[in-house]
């Protein structure tokens, strides 16, 4: 899950096939359009309406790394056509030639506005594009690159864990749990994420955490106390960890901060 901080862009998920076929055929809309291209294009149609299409349109076009300079340099002069060509062509300047760019393409393109949130499930293809947030993740060791990188991409391994499906794209969200503390609610116990906002006050909470929890203060300056009588005072950037035992804390000061701590059901 990420919590935007800033204003926060990013790419999410797969569009729906309707937008994707749509994308692909407007490839082919400019007069001027190569013989390469349309060749290319043509081909990535033919895949896409096949039985699992997007599967065999994704690992075409990954599998082509070193070998698309001159299809996202012309796929990027389209950037006067629409927004979704002009993302592409920022990338570009970027990451010339890498095949996250056409990808970028077949994906959800997101703004976040400060203290929204987006979840994203186990097997979403995801970029943050710019802006600052604040990221939480269940415990991993799959977390694999498919673009906008010079690193190395594990194709095989990536048709393996991602989902290719349409993702719908939902706001995370909250839930009050005293004034100036909310819960951002997730659909997976792997983890909780609190958000305290204060302004001179006192939040007080009595919160069944079933674990140790880290404090992170992403703006002002909050004092943290707990029920066995630890106390810090934070300013923007600075965490804290907070022991299991501590099931009882309040915050004070202006500012703003996030509790992170992790599910035991």
């Amino acid at each position: 899950m990420i919590v935007a901080l800033t204003e926060f862009e990013a790419l999410c998920g797969f569009k729906s096939t309707k937008q994707i076929r749509n994308l692909l055929e407007s490839m082919l809309d400019p007069t001027d359009v190569s013989d390469g291209l349309r060749t290319l294009v043509n081909h990535w149609l033919e895949l896409f309406v096949a039985e699992d299409g997007l599967r065999k349109l994704f690992v075409d076009i990954v599998s082509r790394r070193g070998n698309l300079d001159g299809v996202t340099a012309e796929l990027t002069q389209q950037a006067n056509l629409s927004a979704q060509f002009e993302l592409a062509a920022r990338l570009n300047i970027l990451y010339p030639g890498d095949p996250g760019v056409v990808l970028a393409l077949l994906m959800n393109h997101v703004w976040l506005s400060p203290g929204e949130a987006l979840f994203l499930p186990a097997g979403n293809i995801h970029a943050y594009l710019s802006g600052l947030g604040v990221e939480i993740m269940a415990a991993s060791d799959n977390v694999l690159r498919g673009g906008l990188t010079p690193k190395h991409i594990d194709v095989a391994e990536l048709e393996r864990v991602l989902v290719f499906a349409e993702t719908e794209i939902e706001l995370v969200k909250t839930r009050e749990l005293a004034k100036g503390l909310v819960e951002l609610e997730t659909p997976v116990d792997d983890f909780i994420l609190y958000r305290a906002e204060l302004s001179g006050g006192v939040v007080l909470a009595d919160l069944n955490i079933p674990g140790a929890t880290i404090v992170l203060c992403t703006a002002g300056e909050i004092a943290l106390s707990n029920s066995i009588e630890e106390r810090v005072v934070l300013k923007r950037g600075e965490a804290a960890f907070m022991g299991a035992d501590a099931k009882k804390f309040s915050l004070a000061g202006s500012g703003t901060a996030f509790l992170a701590t992790s599910s035991m059901n």
